[in-house]
């Protein structure tokens, strides 16, 4: 497997509305080779983004890394309660967006030590995987380069392989009326944490409950999913399946459902709670 980032990561654009939906993730900033009078910064931080204000980057959890030296900077980037500080300090330390090159986020859902660990070797993303997540990571970040909010839907069986949207609905569907596909994952990006939604849909479903990975878009952000089908488009036992599952997605109920008819054509449900 080729050591590539862009395998793993994706560069952010350097606004605050962009930085502003990464908000408690960890990103990767690399600093321009600049120097400015009153004004220095190392080759590259690790943090998790705490807020943006303007022009300044307020981070928690730092690492700075300098001629391949890290140094843990705990939360001196933090933006702290000025009403529960020292009222004399006007402004925090914080990272400037302007003296910023490039701003990285993993594709996945990573913790500061595995994001940066990922940053150092790509390869370190895949490796506590077995081989079919391994494919589904490699199938979804092949596709996830070119894949947009009006793409169609991409969607894997339970061997990793893409399956129309039309042969779902052959195989989930009675009497030929539509079917619906329920996401169990919540803004889910770690693949690593697939086999814990599957276990819980078989102990939700049944054990004989086929499994689908999907990758769409919820309109803004695209994400990847772990699903399953029931064989209707009522909207009341739609929104019953998208309510069931905020116990396992830190009580946050499913945003929508992916209804597939005889054809293969397929509309958005929405949830109105």
């Amino acid at each position: 497997m080729r050591n590539n980032r862009n395998d793993a990561f994706v560069k952010i654009e350097k606004n605050a509305e962009s930085l502003e939906s990464y908000r408690d993730f960890p990103l990767i900033f690399i600093m321009k080779d600049i120097v400015i009078e009153h004004e220095y910064y190392s080759e590259m931080y690790v943090g998790i983004l705490d807020c943006v204000e303007g022009h300044r980057i307020y981070l928690k959890d730092t690492f700075e890394i300098d001629e391949g030296n890290s140094r843990y900077l705990g939360n001196e980037f933090k933006k702290w309660d000025l009403t529960r500080e020292d009222s004399t300090i006007n402004e925090f330390p914080h990272i400037k967006l302007e003296f910023i090159d490039s701003i990285y986020a993993s594709k996945l859902k990573l913790t500061l030590e595995q994001a940066w660990n990922a940053w150092s070797d790509p390869r370190d993303l895949l490796k506590t995987l077995n081989p079919k997540y391994q494919k589904i990571q490699e199938t979804f970040s092949k596709l996830d380069k070119t894949f947009s909010e009006n793409s169609e839907p991409i969607i894997l069986n339970e061997n990793a392989e893409q399956i129309s949207l039309k042969e779902i609905h052959k195989i989930e569907s009675v009497d030929s009326k539509p079917i619906s596909l329920i996401a169990v994952t919540r803004h889910q990006y770690d693949i690593s944490k697939f086999s814990n939604y599957e276990n819980y849909i078989k102990n939700y479903r049944g054990a004989s409950s086929r499994i689908y990975y999907g990758l769409w878009s919820d309109g803004g952000k695209t994400e990847y999913d772990v699903l399953y089908a029931i064989p209707t488009d009522d909207y009341e036992d739609v929104l019953n399946h998208l309510n069931a599952h905020d116990q396992i997605n830190q009580k946050t109920a499913q945003s929508m459902a992916l209804v597939i008819d005889s054809n293969g054509k397929y509309k958005i449900i929405r949830n109105s709670i």
